[in-house]
């Protein structure tokens, strides 16, 4: 139809201009029977809610408000999407000092696990070198034993000889027994009073926040096999 209307337009603007209205009266005409498929008006009112103007009022629509409350929407969506960078920006800060806080947290408790790492093995060896004198007391204390009874033999034997009128030999032999006794006597005094000192202070060890080495744990923890009540001190 509109292709039949331009073939009869002739180059003159008394044609353009009688073109133009009946081009226009069959637009409204199909607006106002059919309904417009392209700007989603059925023919009375703009369906679009940013569009208030009525077809009555006027067919030409107001494009300029149109256009504008476009714009004014769009400016608001972006300043509303700028809003919530800003908030995600804050949030993302705030998360980035939290995780240097804790690096540095963690940082700090890595350097007193390496330290007390450090003195849990000193601890170790000092233990095992204190187990390996229990055990070398424990022989001094069988040899104690066998002193003691060597001594009361000798005593005996001395009791004997001073009632018989015998020498003063075997007197003298039973005192160089006993002065050997009491300096075994002191040893075992001196590795009891050092293996005392360091399970207190292991135990106290055992009671920090957290030690990396679960076998100086265990050490530091349990109960060495050889108590000090197990060295049998002698008077």
């Amino acid at each position: 139809k509109y292709s039949s209307i331009l073939g009869e337009i002739e180059e003159n603007v008394e044609s353009i201009r009688i073109f133009c209205e009946n081009g226009l009266v069959d637009a409204l005409n199909f607006e106002d029977s059919n309904g417009c498929q392209f700007t989603g008006c059925n023919g009375n009112g703009n369906t679009d809610p940013r569009f208030k103007r009525h077809r009555s009022v006027g067919h030409c629509p107001n494009y300029l408000d149109f256009i504008n409350n476009g714009h004014k929407e769009l400016m608001e969506r972006l300043a509303q999407k700028e809003y919530n960078f800003l908030i995600i920006s804050n949030s993302l800060e705030k998360e980035r000092e939290i995780f240097q806080n804790l690096q540095a947290r963690f940082d700090e408790i890595e350097k007193k696990l390496l330290v007390s790492d450090k003195e849990n093995q000193s601890l170790k060896i000092q233990l095992c070198q204190l187990e390996s004198e229990i055990k070398t007391a424990q022989v001094y204390d069988d040899k104690i034993k066998k002193f003691d009874e060597n001594i009361e033999n000798f005593q005996m034997e001395c009791n004997e000889a001073l009632n018989n009128g015998y020498d003063y030999i075997q007197i003298e032999k039973a005192n160089d027994l006993e002065i050997e006794n009491n300096q075994l006597k002191c040893q075992i005094e001196n590795i009891s009073k050092e293996f005392t000192d360091l399970e207190n202070k292991c135990a106290k060890k055992s009671h920090q926040s957290v030690l990396s080495n679960d076998d100086t744990i265990e050490i530091c923890s349990k109960k060495t096999e050889v108590s000090k009540e197990d060295i049998k001190i002698i008077g």
